[in-house]
Formats: C-alpha cells, sequence, structure tokens
C-alpha cells in the first residue's frame, strides 16, 4: 500500500483532474487499460509535486513522458 506524501488543495485537485482526463483523450482507446491510467494518475501527480499547475503542459508532459502519443485526429 503506497502512503500519501501529499496533499494538494481543492484548485490544485481540479487542475489535475482536467490535466489527467486531457492526458487519457489523447491515448488510442485501445491503449486505455487501467495500468495505463493509473500510469497516468501517478506521473501527472508526480509533475504538480514538482509545482506544474497548468493542465495543458501536465497532460503533455505526462503523454511524453511514458511514449504515449496523440491519436489521430
Amino acid at each position: 500500500m503506497q502512503h500519501i506524501t501529499s496533499a494538494f488543495d481543492p484548485e490544485a485537485t481540479q487542475t489535475l483532474c482536467l490535466a489527467f482526463d486531457k492526458a487519457c483523450s489523447t491515448v488510442a482507446e485501445r491503449d486505455r487499460s487501467e495500468f495505463v491510467k493509473e500510469l497516468i494518475a501517478q506521473r501527472v501527480i508526480a509533475l504538480a509535486e514538482r509545482g506544474e499547475r497548468d493542465p495543458d503542459r501536465l497532460a503533455e508532459a505526462t503523454t511524453s513522458s511514458l511514449g504515449l502519443h496523440e491519436r489521430a485526429a
């Protein structure tokens, strides 16, 4: 079981949720397993713990760092 090492205020939590949704939406549907979604969530949180609060930059940095590519439009 993981221990929570930090907490986010409501505004930051909303930003993290938005970034998570944006990151997930760029991943091909067939690749949206629970494992991948957990990795995305963990990476969004890790980046936010370093101070990033822009949801677009969080989402982009998350998918980039995990090697997840945007789906074709």
